[in-house]
Parts: structure tokens; sequence; C-alpha cells
């Protein structure tokens, strides 16, 4: 199960907190929520703090976002910081 919170600061920009575990259940409402942001031109902060457990395909995913998005925040993605 995840909980995902979306922190809009301006109406450019949000900052998506997923928190829980982000699998091949969870992958698909992340998913949605990205593109919802992303269809609206919103710079992205994704910060993975609260992920307690990420899959191998959501690793992917994730690592399929470059470009997309201003960062990945987290310890397990550090290698991923900067991605624009």
């Amino acid at each position: 199960m995840i909980y995902i919170k979306e922190i809009i600061p301006d109406k450019n920009s949000v900052a998506i907190r997923p928190e829980g575990i982000l699998d091949l259940t969870s992958l698909p409402v992340l998913e949605e929520v990205l593109k919802n942001h992303l269809k609206g031109g919103k710079k992205i902060l994704l910060d993975l703090g609260g992920v307690l457990h990420v899959s191998r395909e959501a690793k992917d995913f994730l690592q399929g976002l470059q470009g997309s998005i201003i960062s990945i925040s987290s310890l397990e993605f550090k290698k991923l910081q900067r991605l624009d």
C-alpha cells in the first residue's frame, strides 16, 4: 500500500512524497499522479524519503523519469539527484 502526498508551493511546481511500498501494485498510482502534473507543465520534485521498499520494476520506472522531473531525492536514489 502507498500513500501519496502532494504539496503545491506555487502554480508551476509540485512536490510529491509517496510513503509506503513502491511496487507493481502501487506503481500505477504514482505514475498517474506524475502524468497528471507533467501534463499540466509543472516542475516536479519527487521525495522518496517516506518509501520503505522499492521493487526492481519501480527502480526501472524511476530511472526512466530522467529529464521529465526536476529531481528525485532519497538516499537510495542519490545518484539520480539532478535530472534536469
